[in-house]
């Protein structure tokens, strides 16, 4: 990790005040990249130099090119470019963030501070660009100084009740009320930085279940951003074997209240220059109250609004028609459209604004905020990797986001019975969803035939059928007439609980119920299925009370396991509580995972968005959310969930699938007339490779008890690799031959210094050569022995294994060609050759391969210790008591040439619930 920190300019390292020079620059590196940071204000105050206030520089090559902060207060925008924001002075400072709870520690640093006045109001800005040196990462932060808040701050008008003709999403907030950092990307190319030369890829994830908005393409080309997406991975597009430098763009803080987003150009400059037609967003019967520039008196519409467009601040206008019999007719001119209000004598047109009419990467706190107060800042983390690669560079953004926040949440997934244990589903894609749901008779019966096929399922998910309605959450007595307890005991196992949101009778109810008088909160009215409805949400304030009081019954009664949260996304973007508020979102979130918390249980977020998953990093008790939309047979095509996992596993959130069924024809179905399954083998090994949940939904009677076993040992546990799969960088270049046919996945599994590959292909044809560095981590140079999916079952001798030498590529092809609905799939089991490394290279070695019959042949559950002696491999090996065990193993010679595939049945110590097998050489 190389620090480099210079001062290039006569100035010393202690300055205190703007620079004289103007060639001063302060410079850091963090991951092979280097900043560059002007000390001078005439580089951050005129936009027409070329070089930009910081870079971020590879090597010689600038990849990214910085612009001044814009800020949004008192309705107004303030920038460099009209003078309303006006330097103060500059500092170099070093220290140590040690943090707090909600906004992390993120350790040493070295700092450019600058000073920002907001001209008239008073508001003090302070902007500043770090590096963390332990962390090897930069930072942006701003921050509300003085002693003035920053009142008015949303750039755009909430959302109300008169958009209920949209869906939720659509007023998903797109950009941020105070821009820093902020990187040019002109189209045209006018600047020669990798961004804006489109020599940079990137790659992102969002929507419903962080899943629906998964995007990547080149440059920004197809970049939206906003409160949907994800954290921002910007990469070399003609790198693809894990040697790209990449950069990750992230919120550090205020999670659920940042976001990341594309500014576009409008056009004014050209317009300006050209003369080309500039069209404006006619409304009618619309005012903008106050934001005022001035007024003119003017004849037509169009002359009102070629005088906003001759006015640089001006971006809204509002025209009075000349038949107004008491407003003389008059054209306002405006600066923002915050101040909306009904008035049937105005007729409104808005623009952008030229302060802002240049295409960048933007960031910031979200367009809706009403306030933003003193003290209040807001952090950005850029995180550099040299070389290594996308999924490299995501690795270390995880570590680093992990570090700050003092999260390990590792061993609560091992303990964690939702996200390690085999389990049953009743939600949306299940046999026995709400249409036709379990009664306790029914659950009966069901979980006798589980057992009677040892099939060991040790939780089962009750979806929201199980409550009478969206305004108590108490089980109906049609399908518990005993209540929970009753039901938990019949089936013997305990209960993860559904909830979503509340109406409006839910504050009546628990009010006589509970001591507390809870408050619940209206969202706007919104679009649901071609019919308006508005949903209520607890006050952020009181929801750790309010999850506590309603948990309390079923935790007493001892039958509730974990909880699930869906529809968050409808909470996030249309509770004003939620997204107005500065962290209104995360104390939502918190109230719930707090609660859970404090009763020792799990918490699994669904229809999150990735702010939402971001947060989890102050949500220690969220263990797992959903990573894919409902997998219901008639929409079967929601299986790549391998780039949402991307985003959560080094946030170290278990991504789940989503329920399956182990047989592709189930009568009892309700999705409709001869609807049968498709790829179901496929989808149980996806949802294996996930490392999170997996759940089952088939009817009675209809469960495969051998895909079922294919998860987990005969107690349920669930055999899984180290990290869940994804994809190899190569699946985010733009188009072959960079990239697969069809999709590559990867994922491993870790066994102190030693690794397990398993490389899932699918729909590869023609196929594609892959070598050692499209892995990661990156084989070493050992040889590893190679088994397909479709010889696991036949693997009686050496003909169902072949070698990958340390320097071959493996063509990865699936087998025959898919038709559709039906994927043709292969999952390579890459097996490391081990010999001591004592008596040199030419030694017999041994490839254990493990239980062949599950798909995560080799697990860090089932093997936890592995040693490599001068004899043999010792492994250490556990599971239930007296649990049989298939091993398989190669022994080869010393020339690695020829191997004798080895198979030994290990039975599990009842005392300890583990054994130690030897292998010999």
């Amino acid at each position: 990790m190389a620090m480099l920190l210079l001062l290039t300019s006569i100035l010393c390292a202690g300055i205190n005040q703007h620079p004289r020079e103007e060639s001063a620059t302060w410079q850091a590196k963090a991951g092979g990249a280097e900043i560059r940071v002007s000390l001078a204000a005439s580089n951050w105050n005129d936009s027409a130099i070329s070089d930009g206030p910081y870079s971020i520089y590879f090597d010689t090559e600038e990849y990214l090119r910085g612009l001044a902060p814009a800020v949004h207060c008192q309705n107004k925008w303030h920038t460099t470019m009209d003078k309303s924001l006006e330097w103060q002075g500059v500092s170099i400072t070093n220290g140590t963030d040690e943090g707090d709870l909600e906004n992390g520690g993120w350790g040493d640093y070295t700092r450019v501070n600058i000073s920002w006045a907001l001209v008239p109001s008073g508001i003090v800005l302070h902007t500043s660009i770090s590096v963390y040196h332990m962390l090897d990462v930069f930072a942006f932060d701003q921050e509300i100084g003085g002693n003035v808040d920053c009142t008015l701050a949303n750039s755009s008008e909430l959302p109300s009740n008169a958009s209920t003709t949209l869906y939720p999403d659509a007023h998903a907030a797109l950009a941020p009320s105070i821009e820093f950092p902020a990187f040019a990307a002109p189209e045209g190319n006018n600047t020669q930085t990798r961004l804006s030369s489109n020599l940079l890829g990137y790659a992102t994830t969002g929507g419903v279940m962080t899943y629906t908005d998964m995007g990547q393409g080149i440059g920004l080309n197809g970049y939206n951003g906003g409160m949907r997406d994800g954290p921002l991975v910007l990469f070399d597009v003609n790198k693809t074997q894990g040697d790209a430098n990449s950069l990750v763009l992230s919120p550090g803080n205020h999670f659920t209240s940042s976001l990341i987003s594309k500014r576009r150009s409008c056009g004014r400059q050209e317009w300006r220059n050209k003369k080309l037609p500039l069209n404006f967003s006619t409304i009618y019967n619309k005012d903008f109250k106050g934001n005022d520039l001035g007024s003119i008196e003017n004849k037509t519409l169009q002359q009102c609004a070629d005088a906003c467009l001759a006015t640089p601040q001006c971006s809204v206008f509002s025209w009075v028609p000349a038949n107004d019999p008491v407003i003389p007719q008059k054209c306002f001119l405006k600066h923002s459209t915050a101040g909306n209000a009904p008035d049937s004598k105005h007729i409104s047109g808005v623009y952008c604004t030229d302060l802002l009419d240049q295409t960048a990467l933007v960031a910031g706190p979200t367009q809706y905020l009403q306030e933003i107060k003193v003290g209040t800042s807001f952090k950005y983390i850029l995180v550099p990797q040299a070389g290594k690669g996308i999924t490299a560079s995501i690795d270390k953004w995880g570590k680093a986001m992990r570090s700050a926040y003092s999260l390990q949440r590792k061993p609560a997934l091992a303990t964690d019975e939702v996200a390690s244990s085999l389990s049953y589903w009743t939600d949306n894609g299940a046999v026995y969803d709400g249409r036709q749901p379990l009664n306790t008779t029914m659950s009966a019966i069901l979980f006798k035939e589980l057992r009677t096929k040892h099939i060991p399922v040790r939780y089962e998910q009750l979806d929201p059928y199980w409550y009478s309605s969206t305004h108590a959450w108490t089980p109906r007595n049609d399908l518990y007439p005993n209540g929970l307890a009753d039901y938990s005991q019949q089936i013997g196992i305990k209960l993860l609980l559904y909830h979503n949101f509340w109406d409006r009778d839910t504050q009546y109810i628990y009010s006589k119920n509970f001591s507390q008088d809870y408050t619940f909160l209206p969202s706007f009215s919104f679009l649901n299925r071609d019919r308006p409805l508005t949903i209520f949400q607890i006050d952020p304030m009181q929801s750790t009370q309010f999850y506590m009081d309603i948990y309390a019954p079923y935790m007493k009664a001892g039958v509730m396991m974990a909880s699930e949260v869906d529809f968050l996304n409808w909470s996030q973007l249309t509770v004003p509580a939620l997204f107005a508020q500065l962290d209104g979102g995360h104390l939502f979130l918190k109230g719930m995972a707090e609660a859970a918390l404090q009763n020792g249980i799990s918490h699994q977020l669904c229809m999150s968005l990735p702010a939402q998953i971001l947060d989890t990093l102050l949500l220690p008790s969220v263990t797992n959310a959903r990573a894919s939309p409902d997998n219901t047979p008639t929409n079967e095509d929601r299986w790549k969930i391998a780039y949402t996992s991307m985003f959560m596993w080094p946030l170290e959130v278990a991504p789940f699938f989503d329920n399956i069924w182990t047989m592709a024809n189930q009568s009892d179905q309700p999705y409709g007339p001869g609807v049968v399954r498709h790829n179901i083998e496929l989808q149980v090994i996806i949802n294996v490779l996930t490392a999170g949940p997996v759940g089952i939904g088939d009817q009675i009677g209809m469960t495969n008890a051998t895909l079922a076993m294919m998860t987990c040992s005969i107690a349920g546990k669930l055999l899984q690799p180290t990290k869940p799969a994804t994809p190899i960088d190569a699946m985010y270049s733009p188009e072959p031959p960079f990239c697969p046919s069809g999709e590559i996945w990867q994922t491993h599994t870790q066994i102190g210094s030693i690794s397990w590959h398993y490389i899932l292909a699918v729909d590869v044809n023609p196929g594609y050569s892959l070598t050692r560095e499209h892995l990661y981590p990156q084989p070493n140079t050992q040889d590893y022995a190679l088994v397909h999916w479709r010889d696991r079952e036949s693997c009686t001798s050496s003909s169902c294994f072949s070698l990958w030498r340390a320097n071959q590529s493996l063509d990865v092809i699936t087998p025959g060609h898919p038709t559709t609905p039906d994927h043709a799939y292969d999952l390579i089991l890459a097996a490391p050759l081990l010999a001591p490394s004592t008596l040199g290279s030419s030694t017999p070695s041994i490839a254990l391969l493990g239980e062949l019959d599950k798909v995560t042949s080799v697990s860090t559950w089932r093997f936890p210790n592995i040693t490599v002696t001068n004899q043999g491999v010792t492994v250490t090996m556990q599971g239930a008591p007296d649990e049989h065990v298939d091993v398989y193993y190669i022994v080869f010679n010393s020339s690695h040439v020829d191997g004798t595939l080895m198979k030994t049945t290990a039975i599990v110590n009842p005392s300890l619930n583990q054994t130690v097998l030897t292998l010999p050489f």
